[in-house]
This record gives C-alpha cells, sequence and structure tokens, in this order.
C-alpha cells in the first residue's frame, strides 16, 4: 500500500512538470484548406507554404494540403465539396457569401478557440472589422483581407486624350461618375483604346461576379444590391445607376461590352475600379498609371470594402474541426500576420 501511495505522488509530480499532451500528437491528420488562387501563385511559396510548414513542425503528425478552387466558382464549388464527401477543413471565404453559408449552418463557431485564448489577444481586433463574421458570442471566421476599392487609371491615355487625371480631379471635388463617363467617351474617341472596363475585367463584369464594379456604382447614386435580405435592383438610385453604365456601353461605347474579353493591365484601357491588393498586377507595367478614390455620385462620396475571412467548416465529414481551428488560430495570430 505504502509503494502504491509513493507511485501516485510520482505520477503527480509528473502531470504538473510535463506538457499535456494535445490532439496535435496524437493520431495523423491530413488538414485540406480551400483558397482561390493556384499553386503557382507566389503567394503559397512566399507565405501560406512556410506558414504551413511552421505549424507541421510544431505538430508534426498534421499534414496540410492546399486546395485551389477559381474565385468565380468558388462558392458553388464549396457547396458542392460540403454536400458530399470531400469537403475541406478549413479555408477562404468573401464577403460576400459569409451570411449564406453562415445560415446554412456549415461555418464553426471559433469563439472557444480564440476568444478564450488570451494568448491569441482577440480584443486587438476591431469591432467593425469583425462585424460580418460574428453573431452574439459566436466567431464563425477572421477576416485576412480588408481591401478598399479605387480607381486605377492610364496615366498615359489621359495625357494622349487631353484630359485631366481623376487623381487631380479628385482633389478638386470633381471626380464623379459622370466625370468617369465623360473621361471614358473621351479617351475612346481621341486614342482609340477602351475607355473603362469593370473590376477585373470585361468578363467578370459580364460574367457571374459583377458585384464588384455595380456596387461601388449603385452606392454612389443612393442604390444598392441589397438591403437586408430585398433585391433593391429596382430602386431610383439603383436605376439610375445602371442607365449610366448602359449608356457608356451602348451610347457612348467607350465601355468595353459583353463579348470582348479586355482587361486594364495590359494598358488597354483607360479606368478601371479594383483593390489596393491588385496593384501587384502593375508590378511590370510599361504605361504609367496612378489611383484616385472612387467617384461620387448624388449621394456624395462612397467607400467600398472587399473582405475575406479564414473559417472552419462545420460538416459531418469533417473529423478534423479542432485541429483545423488550432491552424486558424496559428494563421491568424499577430506572430503569424507580421512575418
Amino acid at each position: 500500500m505504502q509503494q502504491l501511495s509513493r507511485l501516485l505522488i510520482v505520477i503527480l509530480a509528473l502531470a504538473l512538470v510535463l506538457p499535456t499532451a494535445s490532439f496535435a500528437q496524437d493520431d495523423p491528420v491530413d488538414l485540406r484548406f480551400t483558397l482561390w488562387i493556384a499553386d503557382d501563385h507566389p503567394a503559397i511559396a512566399g507565405v501560406f507554404r512556410p506558414l504551413a510548414d511552421a505549424y507541421t513542425a510544431q505538430n508534426p503528425n498534421v499534414t496540410i494540403e492546399y486546395v485551389f478552387i477559381p474565385n468565380a466558382e468558388y462558392a458553388s464549388g464549396l457547396g458542392v465539396q460540403l454536400s458530399g464527401n470531400d469537403a475541406p477543413d478549413a479555408g477562404w471565404m468573401l464577403e460576400r457569401d459569409a451570411l449564406a453559408f453562415r445560415d446554412a449552418g456549415v461555418l464553426l463557431d471559433l469563439s472557444d478557440v480564440l476568444v478564450e485564448d488570451a494568448a491569441y489577444n482577440y480584443a486587438d481586433f476591431s469591432t467593425s472589422l469583425l462585424g460580418l463574421w460574428t453573431a452574439d458570442e459566436a466567431v464563425y471566421g477572421i477576416p485576412f483581407s480588408s481591401s478598399p476599392f479605387i480607381t486605377i487609371y492610364n496615366a498615359e491615355l489621359f495625357e494622349e486624350a487631353g484630359l485631366d487625371t481623376p487623381a487631380e480631379l479628385a482633389a478638386r471635388g470633381e471626380w464623379t461618375w459622370e466625370a468617369l463617363a465623360e473621361a471614358a467617351r473621351v479617351i475612346r474617341e481621341e486614342t482609340g483604346a477602351w475607355g473603362f472596363v469593370g473590376n477585373d475585367g470585361s468578363a467578370r463584369l459580364y460574367g457571374p461576379d459583377p458585384w464588384t464594379t455595380l456596387a461601388p456604382l449603385m452606392r454612389a447614386y443612393g442604390g444598392d444590391l441589397l438591403v437586408g435580405n430585398e433585391c433593391t435592383f429596382d430602386s431610383e438610385g439603383s436605376v439610375e445607376a445602371m442607365e449610366l453604365l448602359h449608356r457608356m456601353i451602348y451610347e457612348d461605347r467607350s465601355t468595353v461590352p459583353p463579348g470582348d474579353e479586355v482587361n486594364f493591365w495590359p494598358g488597354e484601357v483607360g479606368i478601371t475600379l479594383g483593390q489596393i491588393s491588385r496593384l501587384a498586377n502593375l508590378d511590370e507595367a510599361t504605361f504609367e498609371w496612378g489611383i484616385a478614390p472612387l467617384p461620387s455620385g448624388p449621394t456624395g462620396d462612397v467607400a467600398v470594402v472587399g473582405q475575406a475571412a479564414i473559417v472552419v467548416f462545420d460538416g459531418e465529414n469533417n473529423e478534423n474541426q479542432e485541429v483545423a481551428a488550432d491552424f486558424v488560430r496559428f494563421l491568424t495570430t499577430e506572430e503569424s500576420v507580421t512575418q
């Protein structure tokens, strides 16, 4: 009996000094993380693979695979995977899809992992930044991108057309959607180049994802795509905005029309809209370019921000939720995001 008591004392002493075993030291885990950039994107080799390697170095039983789904097919591709037996464990989520996926019950509440971890410093995130990704006490995602939309222009085409640039007009408070339409018309007439193309090119504007062009335009006129669950395409402001775009395409013929695939980045267009993150496409540009705020409209200046977050998918087939949540915690710590 005395020997048994001594053995229990030894076991208790060891428990106090040895680290507690966690899931990261248990069975092998193959973690699948989905995103909309391909394997050859510089961010994979420069950012995401090193972060995955750092995590697996701490958790040698975990392997991490990045799974690519094209941006235009991202929501539908995720839906197919989540409804089948090939669902990812975690990944990126665009703001336009966040509420639908949350309401469908396929996003895991991360509050137990993030909010309760004092070392994580969840309070460092602003309330407004997290607004779309939280409900009551639940946390469904951590934003990794909150990139504002801006005007991007080809300065050489403006000079050739004899026009003041959007930046010059903005400095005088004259950069409006009507001014954009007029500049696009003159550029088309004077240079032969297209005056305007939507965000990320004409294929996106006329494809399944036109919202990044239409939202800034409609909001400048007091309209919008949705207000709550109500479609507001037929509101007075939205109609006025679409009439302007229709005029630019079919009357002025200054805007790239449906059927023509043209993008701003090679230098073929005078004006586009984009996020600050898209400026990397101009690293090797052979023309002078500049940026300006979004055009204002009858309702004044409008700010539009594109946001994306990292989430964990909550489905019957996701057996790796605990590890996936820990990987999201790791990716979004101050140490990781400042590397």
